[in-house]
């Protein structure tokens, strides 16, 4: 019987395993198509004229769009405002990232998957899993 068992998870490991590679290689594939689809369709664009005489003007404008900007950062209170804006958003990041790992550990613990905030609404626990390449 336990035997049977072993035997039962491991057909189902394989067949999980065999799924996965398969999921795997078909969104590559798809990367790949979608890849050539737009260098024809960037292609398209760059062959016609008129679109990139228009390109050139643009490019243009934004050099002198890019040149107003840097001058409206040399302003003291723009720059203080910018340096506030991305310290704000790092703590965001922090706050979010610990956030997470005490929603695992939390999971982990209690087994469950919805948590009530103090304002009394029910949220649910997500976590998402991916495949990276190994360095």
């Amino acid at each position: 019987m336990v035997n049977e068992d072993n035997q039962e998870k491991k057909a189902a490991f394989l067949v999980l395993e065999a799924k996965i590679k398969r999921a795997y290689s078909l969104i590559q594939d798809a990367k790949d198509k979608i890849k050539e689809q737009q260098e024809m369709f960037r292609d398209s664009f760059e062959n016609d004229p008129v679109y990139r005489d228009h390109e050139t003007k643009h490019e243009e404008a934004r050099g002198v769009l890019l040149a107003t900007r840097q001058q409206i950062l040399k302003d003291p209170a723009v720059a203080l405002l910018e340096t506030k804006i991305k310290d704000m958003r790092l703590s965001l990041r922090e706050l979010q990232n610990s956030l997470s790992d005490d929603l695992q550990q939390y999971q982990a613990l209690t087994g469950e998957k919805v948590i009530e905030t103090d304002q009394g609404r029910l949220m649910e626990i997500v976590s998402k899993a991916k495949l990276v390449k190994r360095s």
